[in-house]
């Protein structure tokens, strides 16, 4: 018996060992070219520090060296990355550059959607209450590159961590000052497609010392025919489910000054939507508050 638990003990606490050296490793050793998975909440950190580096021992005689590592999360969930520290040259001794990182920089993507997405950092930071440098993605999957041409010392340090994908937007309307121009939702990178195995939440909230209510008007829905969007009134009660079936969704209005709108992929693909919404301030009817939408279109006879 005693031999049967020694044996569970060391088991555990080899995968805890291993579990904690994933959550923070050196890109460039063990860890290098490998995907994690990360529950909703899960946290951990990661470097680059030349003295841990594997790949480069190994491929030295390669130009422009590249150390990659991927992390994937639930399907409601995103990626934040927040830089802790980063000393990483961006011009290398060459000519400025101002606009992209010259030479070395660390590269964050998101693989479902690559060729929309991607930013480089390099440049001199440290994290402060005031500073902060980061990325945020819109998929349940990132990716992190780190490509050098040289040896480098302690070229960067940043945490991450999984959390819902839920997208927050408040406005504080006034009569005078409604504040309706280019308030928009979209799906993640419309007109790219989206993933097939996305969902996302967004909420709307009017902040407003009048009657409150919110119209969402659709521009452009072009989802897959099993994809759906729900949408919910401030009071929690459900007001529609539609699918990527039909044209184009009907104006919705809420009874309140919030709506929730929730996109499920739901196995498919497609191009996305995008939506502008709006806020009605007073007691108004719904049949009162209409588009403009331009003047009918008149038949011409020709003689």
């Amino acid at each position: 018996m005693a031999r049967y638990t020694l044996v569970l003990i060391y088991a555990i606490n080899f995968s805890f060992k291993y579990y904690v050296q994933c959550q923070s490793s050196d890109i460039c050793d063990k860890i290098e070219g490998k995907r994690f998975y990360l529950e909703y909440g899960d946290s951990g950190a990661l470097h680059a520090d030349f003295q841990n580096n594997l790949w480069y021992s190994r491929n030295s005689n390669i130009s422009n060296n590249r150390c990659t590592i991927e992390y994937v999360t639930c399907p409601s969930c995103v990626i934040e990355i927040n830089f802790r520290y980063l000393n990483i040259s961006r011009n290398c001794g060459r000519a400025s550059v101002f606009d992209t990182c010259g030479c070395d920089y660390v590269w964050i993507y998101e693989p479902a959607i690559e060729d929309a997405t991607g930013e480089q950092f390099c440049g001199r930071f440290i994290h402060t209450n005031t500073s902060q440098l980061g990325y945020i993605s819109q998929t349940r999957i990132v990716a992190i590159s780190f490509i050098y041409n040289s040896r480098y010392g302690h070229a960067f340090s940043l945490d991450y961590h999984a959390k819902r994908n839920r997208v927050q937007l408040t406005g504080h309307p006034v009569l005078n000052n409604m504040n309706n121009i280019s308030q928009a939702i979209q799906s993640p990178f419309f007109p790219h497609m989206y993933p097939r195995d996305m969902s996302v939440e967004y909420i709307i909230n009017c902040k407003s010392a009048d009657m409150c209510r919110i119209s969402l008007i659709f521009t452009d829905f072009l989802l897959a025919e099993s994809s759906i969007l729900e949408f919910f009134d401030w009071n929690g009660l459900r007001m529609y489910v539609i699918a990527g079936n039909i044209f184009r969704p009907p104006i919705i209005i809420s009874t309140g000054p919030s709506m929730v709108i929730r996109f499920y992929a739901n196995g498919a693909s497609g191009l996305g939507f995008k939506a502008s919404y709006s806020f009605i301030l007073g007691n108004l009817d719904d049949a009162t508050f209409k588009p403009n939408i331009g003047k009918p279109f008149q038949q011409v006879s020709i003689v």
